[in-house]
Order: C-alpha cells, then sequence, then structure tokens
C-alpha cells in the first residue's frame, strides 16, 4: 500500500468523523461523490488516475469504482493525452507516448458515463531536486513493551537530509522513504542419490515499521534550504526477525528458486538499503497535504478539532452543486538510495553512502545462490 493510499484512507475517515462534535458536510446520505487519487511526475512511466464513488455515510460497503469514463489530461500547449482503463476505475497513460515535463502544468478531465464533466485545476510540475545530503546522528525511540507495558527505549541513528535551493527559491516537498533489510543464510538440500549441495540464500525484507507522509520547505522566506530534516530512524540491532524460504522449483533457465514458507525465524541482519522517493510539490499540492498533517497530527489530542472536509483540486463544470473529492498531483519526482550500515565501534557512528539506485522487483523476497543486482554488501 502507497503512501498516497493510505493519505485517502486516513482522510475518507477524517471528513466522516470527530471524536467530539460531527462535521455536517451538508451532503446528501445517498449522494454518490467522486474519489480521484491522481500522479504524474517527471519519470517515465505510466502514471494511474483512480477514479471511485465513495461509499454512502451509513453503508457497510466499501467504495464503487467508476469504469467506463473518458480520462485525459491537457498540457498547457494543448496537447491532450487520453488514460485507458485497465482495471475497474484504474485509468493508465501510455509510457512510450507521455511523459511529463517539469515547467509545464497539465489539467485532469474526467467525463463520466452519466455525462458529468470533472476538471482539475491548472498543475504546473516544479524542478526536480536531488538531496544534497543524506547522514545519521544517534538517536533513540522510546517505545512500550508489549510484555509488560514498561516504556523502553531503543537506540538507534537518526536519518537526515538537506537540500540547497542554490540559485532557485525552493519548493515544498513530499518525501517517501522505503528502508530494505538484507539477510543472508544457507542449507544443504539433499537430493536423492547424491550429497547434499550447499544452497545460499540471499533475502531481503521490506520495513514496515515506519510508514507516514513527511513535509519538508524552507524555514522562511529568508532561507533557500531544507536543513537537517528527519526522515526516518534506524536501530542498532544486528539481527531481524524474517521469513524462512525454501527451494522450490527450477527456473527456465535452470536455476533454483526460492519460495516462502509460513516460518519466520531470527537471521543475522546483512546490510540495510534504503530509498528515497523526493516529490517538488507545486503550492497547491503543498498545501493540500500540510492541511492533511495538520489534522491527522492534531487526531487524539486533549481538545480535537473539527474534522474538516479537506478541499482539492477538483471540480465538477457541468454541475458545480455535486461534490468531488481526492487530488491530481503533478509533482516532479527524484529516485535516491543508500547504503546504511551499521554502527561502527571505532567511530560511533551509523555510515550512510549513496549507492546506485536498483529497486527490488517486491517487498519480500529471495535469491537463489545468486546476489539481486541491489546487494551492494
Amino acid at each position: 500500500m502507497s503512501n498516497r493510499t493510505i493519505v485517502v484512507i486516513l482522510l475518507t475517515g477524517l471528513m466522516m468523523i470527530s471524536c467530539y462534535k460531527p462535521y455536517t458536510t451538508g451532503i446528501d446520505n445517498d449522494e454518490k461523490i467522486m474519489v480521484v487519487d491522481g500522479l504524474i511526475t517527471n519519470r517515465a512511466a505510466s502514471y494511474h488516475i483512480k477514479l471511485n464513488y465513495a461509499s454512502q455515510f451509513y453503508s457497510p460497503g466499501g467504495t464503487e469504482p467508476i469504469s467506463n469514463a473518458r480520462v485525459s489530461v491537457t498540457d498547457n500547449k494543448g496537447t491532450e493525452i487520453f488514460f485507458r482503463e485497465t482495471v475497474d476505475g484504474d485509468y493508465v497513460s501510455d509510457a512510450s507516448i507521455f511523459t511529463a515535463k517539469p515547467g509545464d502544468s497539465y489539467v485532469l478531465r474526467i467525463e463520466t458515463v452519466e455525462g458529468d464533466v470533472y476538471e482539475s485545476t491548472p498543475q504546473k510540475m516544479e524542478t526536480e531536486y536531488e538531496p544534497d545530503s543524506v547522514y545519521a546522528i544517534n538517536d533513540y525511540q522510546e517505545y512500550i513493551s508489549r510484555f509488560n507495558q514498561v516504556l523502553r527505549k531503543l537506540t538507534g541513528a537518526r536519518i537526515l537530509l538537506n537540500i540547497e535551493g542554490k540559485k532557485a527559491e525552493l519548493p515544498g516537498f513530499r518525501i517517501d522513504v522505503e528502508l530494505y533489510k538484507l539477510y543472508t543464510y544457507s542449507l544443504n538440500i539433499p537430493p536423492p542419490g547424491f550429497d547434499p549441495p550447499l544452497y545460499i540464500f540471499y533475502c531481503w525484507q521490506l520495513d514496515k515499521t515506519m510508514k507516514e507522509v513527511i513535509l519538508a520547505s524552507p524555514s522562511g522566506k529568508s532561507t533557500n534550504s531544507i536543513e537537517n530534516q528527519s526522515i526516518y530512524f534506524v536501530d542498532n540491532l544486528t539481527y531481524l526477525e524474517g521469513v524462512a524460504y525454501d527451494l522450490g522449483p527450477d527456473h527456465p533457465e535452470n536455476t533454483p528458486m526460492a519460495y516462502p514458507t509460513a516460518d519466520r525465524k531470527i537471521y543475522t541482519l546483512s546490510g540495510r538499503v534504503m530509498y528515497i522517493d523526493l516529490y517538488a510539490l507545486n503550492d497547491d499540492a503543498f498545501t493540500y497535504y500540510q492541511k492533511i498533517e495538520d489534522q491527522i497530527t492534531a487526531e487524539g489530542k486533549l481538545f480535537d478539532p473539527i474534522s474538516v472536509r479537506m478541499e482539492g483540486n477538483i471540480k465538477c463544470i457541468s454541475d458545480p452543486g455535486k461534490t468531488a473529492f481526492g487530488f491530481f498531483e503533478v509533482s516532479s519526482l527524484n529516485h535516491t538510495s543508500y547504503k546504511v550500515g551499521l554502527k561502527n565501534p571505532s567511530t560511533d557512528q551509523v555510515p550512510v553512502k549513496k549507492i546506485p539506485c536498483m529497486i527490488p522487483d517486491s517487498p519480500d523476497g529471495s535469491r537463489v545462490d545468486e546476489k539481486p543486482p541491489f546487494w551492494i554488501f
């Protein structure tokens, strides 16, 4: 589940309830409300526009996908690019004919089979930026033990980044971070009638303990840099609880394959690889995410704010009385990856080193007798 999907789920909940005082939306319970989740970037990829009808307030069911709509994006030069529906409610662009460009603006248009027409406000794509430095400082996190409910400290390191604006004024940023933990082990697996050969399993596992939306912007008009922005916490543990793999059938190239078992075991940590997606946001997008963050972080406090409907950038132009939720985001994207080592006893520091960006093809997995491309240890 992506961070954007998590945001949409949280946002839907926040729009419907508040701990102390209900928010009256003025929307009829039986009204169908379009929810838009769209993102295009400067990367050569197929972009997705997902359309659903929000479930009714008292409905026990889930959302209803919007199918057979006519979905397109038009740039500031007048070029219209159409999106094709691949599965119900998911409309995809052709990567071979369309890649968005920084500096250009884009408008999303949606026409439903019922004849309703929705459009976004024009969204400009900002310049792509790369972190100038990523580093670690020693830190700790407090947590409550699940065994005896005692408050404990977990020592580790806080991962920070800096971005320098140089000549241009920095925009705001949305930062997605994923950390993969790597481990390896060997097994002697005997085939019939032969001495048992030794197989080495190279395994990886996505760390799911920290998943949040991170926003960053210059601290004031007089500054043009982002400094010491916290993006992640890594612990000092040298082991992990990982999925146990066994030998599967041979691959078509006659190489052995691993398949996951139901067992989990304690393994020695071989290394960690961190991937940072840096989205440069225009003013509309940053304001939208900032309001979501303010609402989410305020929930659960002594005086909860009244949950409000987050204004997106989608309007029904055929019937202004109809409501739409969601946001069409146009952001430049920069991918970087880093090797995050274990604490060095001689320096008492956690080393962080930039490496070529090669992303695993699955959140968890294993290869037998062959190091994956991203395995840099």
